[in-house]
C-alpha cells in the first residue's frame, strides 16, 4: 500500500495491492504446481475532513481498480509495480519487457458521462525494454513543463538482485549485455548500474489511449472503504500503568 496527500491537504490518495487465487475447476493443474495469483490496484481518494480532522473519518471520493495480470509469488520488498505521483494522477508502472505504464485519474473528470469516470490510459505505441526488466523495478516520470528544464518524460530501470544475475550467468561470466547498454556487478551484491532514457509522450509512446483494464468493483462489500471506529477509547480498560 502506498499513499500520498495531496499538495492542499484536503485529500489522501491510496494504491492499495490486491491479490487473488482463481476459483480451482476440475481442470486445473496438479497440485504440485504452483498456483497463479491474480493481482490488480484499487486507486482511492478520500476527502479529509476540514472541521473535525480527528473524529471524523475520510470520506471515500473516487476510486478505480486496474489489473495488472497473474504471477507464480510476489515480494513484499519488491513489488513488481511502482508509483508515481502528480497533483491529478497515479502512474503505475509494471516490471515488464514492454512499457506497461497506467494513468490512472484521481479524481472524477467534471461534466463528464459515466464511462468517462474510470477512464485509464495507457501509451498507444510500444517501448520494448530489456529482458531483465521483468525482475527489476520500473519507474516511468511523466513530462513537465517547466521552463529550461524540456518537457521530456522519463523512465528508469532499477538494479536486479545478485540472486537473479546467477540464475542466468552466462559466457560473460555474469555480465549482462542489453540493447540499451550493459550492467554489472557492484560490491554490494547488485546488479550496477540503473539505466534510463528520455521519450517524448507524443512521438515515441503515441500518446495516451483508452485502457480496457480497468475492472468493476462490487457494491455493499467494503471494497475501499474505511472502516469506522467500533468503540470509544477507554483510558481505564486501554492503558496499563507500570509504577
Amino acid at each position: 500500500m502506498k499513499c500520498q496527500f495531496s499538495a492542499c491537504g484536503r485529500f489522501m490518495h491510496i494504491v492499495a495491492l490486491e491479490g487473488q487465487q482463481p476459483t480451482k475447476t476440475k481442470h486445473s493443474a496438479e497440485k504440485s504446481e504452483k498456483d497463479a495469483i491474480n493481482i490488480a490496484v484499487l486507486v482511492s481518494t478520500y476527502r479529509l475532513s476540514q472541521t473535525k480532522t480527528s473524529r471524523s473519518p475520510p470520506t471515500l471520493i473516487h476510486r478505480i481498480r486496474v489489473k495488472l495480470g497473474s504471477t507464480e509469488s510476489l515480494s513484499v520488498t519488491k513489488l513488481p509495480f511502482t508509483v508515481t505521483w502528480t497533483a491529478k494522477d497515479a502512474y503505475i508502472t509494471c516490471s515488464d519487457t514492454v512499457l506497461r505504464v497506467y494513468r490512472v485519474p484521481l479524481f472524477k473528470p467534471g461534466n463528464s458521462t459515466q464511462e468517462d469516470e474510470d477512464i485509464v490510459l495507457m501509451p498507444r505505441k510500444p517501448v520494448f525494454l530489456p529482458e531483465s526488466a521483468l525482475n527489476r523495478q520500473v519507474h516511468y516520470f511523466p513530462s513537465r513543463s517547466i521552463p529550461n528544464e524540456g518537457s521530456a518524460a522519463r523512465i528508469i530501470i532499477g538494479s536486479e538482485t545478485r540472486k537473479r544475475l546467477e540464475e542466468k550467468k552466462g559466457p560473460e561470466h555474469g555480465i549482462e549485455f542489453c540493447a540499451v547498454g550493459r550492467t554489472f556487478i557492484g560490491q554490494q551484491g547488485e546488479c550496477s548500474l540503473p539505466i534510463g532514457c528520455y521519450v517524448n509522450e507524443d512521438a515515441d509512446l503515441g500518446g495516451w489511449g483508452k485502457s480496457y483494464d480497468t475492472t468493476e468493483i462490487p457494491g455493499q462489500l467494503g471494497v475501499g472503504c474505511l472502516d469506522r471506529r467500533l468503540e470509544r477509547f477507554n483510558f481505564d480498560d486501554d492503558c496499563d500503568r507500570e509504577c
